[in-house]
């Protein structure tokens, strides 16, 4: 036991007992460890969650190199894979240096505790100071049992939290993956000014309406572009929007774009177009079908067309100012055509009299109107050709132009790029443009190049009412994209984002949270231990150190059982191994001198206070 003043002849001092356990400081600076390593683990995970997980980081290594063939990266900001990894490993680091402070010292405060409980021999001992080994529990009696269960408990909840580090390391995976760049690159693409501008021998305008060679050269640069990637157009996610451009240096595919692009909705309500009706009175009449004369019976079935009300005048039709279109126009498609003596449903063979079927086997049923048709006879005008058949819509049409943010870049080559964006809201206010009704006029041409080349024909089984709708988009986006770059003569500034690649992190939550798990088992520990410490008695440590200066281990060095002694052993022999429990205030073997019963000690006294495996007698003062 500890003197309240110890003075000894060969060394004159007092030593007073220090209250150093006492007051929240001291109770803090006993267990802060265990608090300092349970906010290090939910700090970790915290980290985990919030900051890499889901997150992108450059692949590759940061480059500190100032020479000139040295392209340090742009982002000397971000943080690139290696360092993540570091920096996890590093933080793991961290707390099992923290745990491994903690479990050392739940280490020694539990052998103080069980030299004044239940004792411990030797061997248990050091496997509980080298390699952590639970001790082998008491059965002698309740009370021996109890604090050996406590004991196993203790060392077995401090070891997870050194071993699980892997399961942290194991949770984070990496995914390819791409981000835009932080700073944008502007580009300069063709625009059409607000003013068509002068009359002159050069001007565009005028020679795009007056001459149909200089028609022909967007209608057919739309009808190329319209085969490319078109699926967008024949979706019903909001409004799909797309742009065609051509740029001095290419953008990467998938780039995000901010430019002005061509917008147009349409509602289709299919209205009765029989025989009788003055309406189309003109039906057989390309000259009401297209803008360049050209024939529309090389369409086949599927193709689509604008009526329009008068003949196209080429010289009435320069723009004057910039508008948005919102009305209503009539829509043809042709739907079938029946040739004479051709093979009906029903068996029968067609002929003049056939009227126009109500299904097709690509588009399906089709809407409950009478048709608009006509008959073309041949040998003149004797002998039944063909039935043209068509579907009338009334289209309710809003065309201009909007500036949208963010549209992605689909494809990308030396002479054409394409971005593609969607407005979920079909009422936005839109921006009025010279083109809108020229774009308009030429639709017709685009889709009849389009039939030929058959790449939209797979979307008319979609039905009448999603493929025409499809195919109309798709011929205005081509036909004002094209108009602008063969008609302007302004710029337009664009901001590109291009895309760059990295590592997106992705963290198995399950995993990171059995780590905690098995991290939060030293703070469970430490609990256990506190109570122990409470119920013993003792002070609680709070340096191993000093806790093994201020044993006095000489009775147990020099005791007859351990002969010849281990004053200067450097490992625990067999027969070591076999001796008994120690534990406080013990008494050496053969030892009859008290040593003058000092009134006090500097240090506390440890000795053997059993006989081990070849004593069956308890030895000493300690309570078995």
């Amino acid at each position: 036991m500890y003197s309240k003043v110890c003075q000894t002849s060969n060394n004159r001092h007092g030593c007073k007992i220090r209250n150093d356990d006492t007051g929240i400081w001291s109770t803090f600076k006993a267990w802060y460890i265990f608090v300092l390593h349970l906010l290090s683990c939910v700090g970790f995970v915290i980290m985990m969650l919030l900051w890499i997980d889901g997150h992108g980081f450059l692949t590759g290594s940061r480059s500190f190199s100032n020479s000139k063939n040295s392209t340090p990266y742009l982002h000397q900001n971000d943080l690139y894979q290696t360092e993540v990894n570091a920096l996890v490993s590093l933080v793991l680091v961290l707390i099992r240096f923290i745990a491994t402070a903690g479990s050392t010292l739940v280490t020694w405060r539990l052998i103080e505790v069980l030299l004044e409980t239940c004792g411990l021999s030797l061997n248990e001992l050091l496997g509980l100071v080298n390699r952590r080994i639970p001790i082998t529990p008491r059965f002698e009696s309740g009370r021996q049992f109890f604090w050996s269960l406590l004991a196993i408990l203790v060392v077995t909840l401090s070891l997870p939290a050194s071993l699980s580090a892997p399961l942290a390391n194991s949770s984070l995976a990496w995914v390819p993956s791409e981000r835009y760049t932080s700073s944008p690159r502007l580009a300069d693409i063709r625009a059409i000014g607000r003013d068509p501008g002068p009359t002159r021998p050069d001007d565009a305008f005028g020679n795009f309406t007056l001459w149909p060679e200089d028609r022909w050269r967007p209608i057919l640069q739309a009808s190329v572009g319209a085969t490319i990637d078109n699926g967008y157009a024949f979706t019903n996610d909001g409004v799909p929007l797309r742009r065609l451009f051509t740029v001095t240096n290419p953008i990467p595919v998938a780039s995000s774009i901010n430019l002005t692009v061509p917008f147009i909705d349409i509602k289709l309500k299919w209205i009765d177009g029989g025989p009788g009706d003055k309406r189309f009175r003109w039906l057989g009449n390309r000259d009401y079908i297209t803008a360049s004369g050209i024939k529309i019976d090389d369409t086949g079935i599927g193709g689509v067309f604008f009526y329009r009300d008068k003949v196209f005048n080429a010289s009435s039709s320069r723009p004057k100012k910039a508008t948005v279109f919102e009305g209503k126009k009539h829509i043809l498609v042709r739907t079938a055509r029946l040739f004479h003596d051709t093979s009906m449903p029903d068996g029968s063979l067609s002929d003049e009299n056939t009227p126009c079927p109500s299904e097709d086997a690509q588009l399906g049923k089709l809407p409950n109107v009478r048709t608009a048709d006509y008959p073309t006879y041949y040998n003149n005008g004797t002998r039944f050709d063909v039935r043209e058949c068509f579907h009338v819509a009334e289209a309710e049409i809003r065309a201009g132009v909007r500036h949208m943010e963010n549209c992605n870049l689909t494809y990308s080559s030396d002479t054409q790029h394409i971005a593609t964006c969607y407005s979920k809201d079909s009422t936005v206010s839109l921006q009025s443009d010279l083109i809108i009704n020229l774009s308009l006029d030429i639709m017709s041409e685009v889709i009849r190049n389009l039939r030929p080349l058959d790449t939209t024909s797979k979307y008319m089984k979609r039905g009448i009412d999603a493929y025409t709708t499809g195919m109309l988009r798709l011929a205005f986006h081509s036909a004002w994209s094209a108009l602008t770059n063969d008609l302007g003569r302004a710029t337009e500034t664009i901001s590109i984002m291009a895309p760059e690649p990295v590592v997106r992190a992705s963290v198995a939550r399950l995993r990171l949270y059995i780590w905690l798990g098995t991290n939060l088992a030293l703070e469970l520990c430490g609990g256990i231990m506190y109570l122990m410490i409470k119920w013993s008695g003792k002070k609680a440590t709070t340096d191993p150190a000093l806790a093994a200066l201020t044993m006095d281990v000489r009775d147990v060095s020099h005791d007859a059982r351990t002969a010849p002694g281990l004053c200067n052993a450097v490992s625990l022999g067999k027969g070591d191994r076999k001796l008994g429990r120690l534990g406080w205030g013990g008494r050496a073997q053969g030892d009859d001198e008290e040593e003058d019963l000092m009134e006090c000690r500097c240090v506390r006294r440890v000795g053997f206070v059993d006989g081990g495996k070849e004593s069956k007698e308890g030895m000493g003062g300690m309570r078995l």
